[in-house]
């Protein structure tokens, strides 16, 4: 599924230093790039990318973690029996 990331501002240094730690934290597989200058001089960039292997892990390992959170605070957990010939 394609992404979008827009990044903007007035200095151009901070914004390429934000795009740089974005680009090296998500690895992404960007598509398309654009960028253009607005009325008041701010930097507008925007991708179109699909998110890349280790982006979606820590995404989904992140979730996970959130959902076990939410079930501790409902209390404790009971064990399930499980069917060994269902398994």
């Amino acid at each position: 599924m394609l992404r979008f990331k827009a990044f903007s501002g007035s200095d151009v240094t901070a914004v390429e230093s934000q795009i740089n730690a974005w680009l090296h934290a998500a690895n992404p597989d960007v598509k398309l790039m654009d960028q253009s200058v607005a009325t008041d001089g701010r930097l507008l960039v925007g991708f179109l990318y699909e998110e890349g292997f280790m982006a979606a892990e820590q995404r989904l390992s992140q979730q996970a973690d959130a959902i076990v959170e939410h079930a501790l605070k409902q209390g404790p957990l009971e064990p399930m029996k499980v069917d060994q010939e269902q398994v």
